[in-house]
């Protein structure tokens, strides 16, 4: 939920933008967030292989993405969850993983702030959304 910040930016006589953030919060200062990560690895039969499983959690909180404290350029509370699965060669030869990246389909911004030549407009940069990926390896040594 966006709450009210306080009073955005309000222009002076000489021009200047001024605005009074004393005892506000800070700029990408979440309350809380953390991730929390494992990661697997086991034997499949006899075969010289190694399975190799993980999973990742990021959390936040919501904040406050630019430092003028706007509530339209903040990011919602959010959680995202990335795996990964896969196989590698005991001697590390070759490898063959699958990646799931943001697989709750979170909208997470990176970057969002004014446009100080287009008066009230603003621009965001949103991370990717869910998203599926793979990758072989193999290296000669």
């Amino acid at each position: 939920m966006v709450t009210a910040g306080p009073n955005p930016c309000e222009r002076e006589e000489d021009g200047q933008c001024k605005q009074d953030l004393t005892g506000q919060t800070l700029a990408r200062a979440p309350g809380w967030n953390g991730a929390l990560g494992t990661q697997y690895h086991f034997g499949v039969l006899d075969w010289p292989v190694t399975r190799r499983d993980g999973c990742q959690r990021d959390a936040s909180e919501w904040l406050f993405l630019n430092l003028d404290l706007d509530p339209i350029d903040s990011q919602e509370a959010f959680t995202q969850i990335d795996t990964q699965l896969g196989l590698r060669a005991e001697d590390d030869s070759w490898s063959l993983m699958f990646f799931g990246r943001n697989l709750t389909d979170e909208v997470v911004y990176l970057e969002n702030g004014d446009l100080p030549l287009f008066g009230g407009n603003h621009f965001s940069a949103r991370d990717l959304p869910r998203t599926y990926s793979a990758e072989f390896r193999m290296r000669w040594w």
